[in-house]
């Protein structure tokens, strides 16, 4: 993405039309991968049309998710989720996180860090909002050997063929998750450093 290009969407139909079919799949696997216990208190940053926050409702039992999105078209799409029964929605921004230090147990950046402005600085704010001995992960797709670009997708339209990578998940085949550990991030770390950013591949 160049300098200064800040990509939105603001069509929630047209997005889960579009990703909404290879989002659920990354969702499961990065789920599958996490494993998270029940019970938990999650924030949702970037939930744009709600379908990670939906899979974290049903597949986690959680006692609470808030998703957060700077989109409003995107939530109003969010909101109307069978997940809305139990998540709640909200306008607001990566870098700025309406919400209190350790006020979750787990926050989550599904397929959303590289549209974030200022990367480190969102997940210093994950950090910030996530009790000590919390859950701080995001995914993203691969991008290095250009591959999957959404960017791309979004411009040739729902028709598009699915990358290489993606076909194997959707086939079943290998995929996983890797760790990419980046500086540490700790409570005092302000916009300095990344924290244990996972990525899909």
């Amino acid at each position: 993405m160049m300098a200064g290009q800040q990509i939105r969407f603001d069509d929630g139909a047209a997005y889960e039309r579009m990703m909404g079919t290879w989002s659920r799949l990354a969702g499961n696997i990065f789920l599958d991968w996490l494993a998270p216990r029940p019970g938990l208190r999650w924030i949702d940053i970037g939930c744009g049309s709600g379908a990670f926050t939906e899979l974290l409702v049903e597949r986690c039992a959680p006692t609470e998710v808030q998703g957060i999105d700077p989109s409003e078209a995107q939530l109003a799409f969010a909101r109307a989720r069978p997940a809305a029964r139990l998540a709640q929605f909200r306008r607001g921004d990566a870098t700025a996180l309406p919400f209190p230090d350790g006020r979750f147990d787990g926050a989550v950046m599904a397929l959303v860090i590289f549209f974030v402005p200022a990367p480190t600085k969102g997940v210093a704010e994950m950090v910030r909002v996530v009790r000590p001995g919390g859950t701080v992960a995001t995914y993203a797709w691969d991008m290095v050997g250009g591959e999957a670009d959404p960017c791309r997708d979004a411009r040739d339209g729902p028709q598009a063929p699915a990358p290489p990578k993606l076909r194997r998940i959707a086939d079943g085949g290998p995929a996983g998750f890797v760790d990419r550990d980046g500086p540490r991030c700790d409570r005092n770390a302000g916009d300095h450093g990344a924290a244990d950013i996972r990525r899909f591949r």
